[in-house]
């Protein structure tokens, strides 16, 4: 536009110099005023990538994995909620996102996410995709930085070697039956006494379940109320909290649907969980909760209060929507087996 309008005034200074001069004034004003627009319109890029520690990570081992996102005040960054199964990476919990303000006057906007990968090597994070509001309300979608991870292998240089076997020894050994004879009489004795200790354990173990009138849905709720009372999140004894409140989701398994989720592995538990009567939706739920217990027991990471209270709260969720519905009677005159006397 305002290139027309200069060829315009130099067109019109051949016949009037006045008129070429009063051109030329709205010309630059034009400029001016269209300049400031055009530059407001213009997206503001925000710089958004990954970060991890520095330090050496080998096949299963849990690590922090945080994105980052800098941008101008008034900008909203939403990070998505990733799934359990994230290419190679698994992921094991997200914090809740949190924002501070740097020295330019900037703010960063970050999200720790709790992953573990399963195979040695290099891994390369994902796509990722982060939603960002601007002050006007529009919305844009900005791709993230992968990261780049490497994995070390739990075998040594020389595991997959294999060795010669030596040559038998020759020992001469003196006659061991009399020996022979009294450790096997000690070792009958030592058998005989564990089982008659396991036995009188095992007694009292059924005695206390016989005599528990309540329901395996009420003791967990007494459990995670106990729990609650003790508030070991704010003396920061997180792996005493989360110990308990894996105890209480196993322990109602156990109790609720004969699963013997006390004594096995999570990835165990979780196998038997989908051979069994819990719903097929509450799945994820289920083993997201015994994962980010474990994470808690078994490492260093810090989780923080609030997401502390958060898994006792979503266990005791959990356990409320995979409770078994009583049964009513089909027929309105039939009663509930329960009812029925012999």
């Amino acid at each position: 536009m305002t290139m027309g309008v200069l060829k315009y005034a130099r067109a019109a200074s051949i016949r009037s110099p006045f008129v070429a001069t009063l051109i030329a004034i709205f010309a630059t004003a034009s400029t001016l005023i269209l300049s400031p627009a055009i530059t407001h319109a213009q997206t503001v890029q925000v710089g958004i990538g990954f970060s991890l520690l520095d330090q050496d990570l080998t096949v299963g081992d849990p690590f922090p994995l945080t994105i980052s996102a800098i941008h101008p005040e008034g900008h909203n960054v939403i990070f998505p909620r990733l799934p359990v199964e994230w290419g190679s990476f698994e992921v094991l919990s997200q914090e809740p996102v949190a924002t501070s303000v740097n020295e330019d006057g900037s703010l960063t906007t970050s999200q720790v996410i709790g992953v573990a990968l399963f195979a040695p090597g290099e891994h390369t994070t994902p796509p990722l995709t982060v939603t960002i509001q601007q002050p006007d309300s529009s919305v844009i979608e900005q791709p993230v930085r992968p990261a780049n991870v490497s994995i070390l292998s739990v075998l040594q240089s020389d595991d997959a070697e294999l060795r010669d076997i030596k040559p038998p020894a020759d020992v001469s050994v003196p006659s061991l039956w009399p020996w022979a004879a009294g450790g096997a009489s000690a070792i009958g004795l030592l058998a005989l006494a564990a089982f008659l200790l396991w036995q009188r354990r095992r007694g009292a173990d059924l005695a206390a379940e016989y005599f528990d009138p309540r329901s395996p849905f009420e003791i967990a709720m007494d459990q995670l109320d106990a729990i609650e009372e003790l508030d070991l999140p704010a003396s920061e004894h997180f792996k005493q909290h989360y110990t308990l409140v894996g105890d209480t989701i196993r322990g109602y398994l156990q109790r609720q649907f004969n699963l013997r989720a006390l004594d096995l592995t999570t990835s165990e538990t979780l196998t038997q969980i989908r051979h069994s009567q819990v719903a097929h939706e509450e799945h994820s739920a289920v083993g997201r909760i015994l994962r980010d217990c474990d994470l808690i027991k078994f490492t260093e990471f810090q989780p923080g209060v609030e997401t502390s209270w958060d898994v006792a709260h979503d266990t005791r969720a959990a356990i409320r929507r995979i409770q078994p519905q009583p049964q009513v009677a089909e027929e309105s005159g039939q009663k509930p087996a329960s009812e029925v006397t012999s």
